[in-house]
């Protein structure tokens, strides 16, 4: 076999490797437009609204990460959904921009939390907006799971 064969093999099974690559990019990178998330904004100002009044709660701080609670027994077994984000990954939102952001009701977050369970995160991309000073902080939030309400079921029995 000569070397010009070689070469002009050589080069078909570049050429096939090629296009078979650029065919796969294409299909995977289709496949993932077809997955288009929602995206949702809350805007979470708990200085605004009196303790005894506030639906949502910071649940607890770990290092570097907050964990809020919305004080609702309103999912499936009287669970509470809870929200994390990481503390460090915050964006600055001006004014101007969180003036022209749609926000969402409390109402229509639990709502959409009830109706998409455990697919929250694949569905929707979420943000909680906190006022910072003059300006907003935006962090991606994400739903992670259900809480139980602990219910105190004991009695006493008084003697006679």
């Amino acid at each position: 076999m000569s070397t010009r064969y070689k070469f002009h093999d050589q080069a078909m099974k570049s050429l096939v490797i090629f296009c078979l690559s650029l065919f796969g990019f294409f299909c995977s990178s289709s496949a993932q437009e077809l997955i288009k998330k929602d995206t949702m904004y809350y805007l979470l100002d708990t200085l605004k609204i009196p303790i005894n009044d506030r639906m949502i709660t910071l649940a607890e701080q770990e290092g570097d990460g907050k964990f809020f609670l919305i004080n609702c027994p309103c999912l499936s077994h009287d669970e509470k959904p809870q929200f994390y984000y990481r503390i460090s990954k915050k964006i600055s939102v001006s004014k101007k921009m969180f003036n022209s952001i749609k926000l969402i009701s409390l109402t229509s977050l639990i709502e959409i939390t009830k109706k998409s369970g455990n697919d929250f995160s694949n569905k929707y991309v979420f943000y909680m907006i906190e006022p910072d000073n003059k300006s907003y902080v935006m962090h991606q939030s994400y739903f992670i799971g259900r809480v139980d309400i602990e219910v105190d079921d004991s009695f006493i029995i008084k003697k006679q």
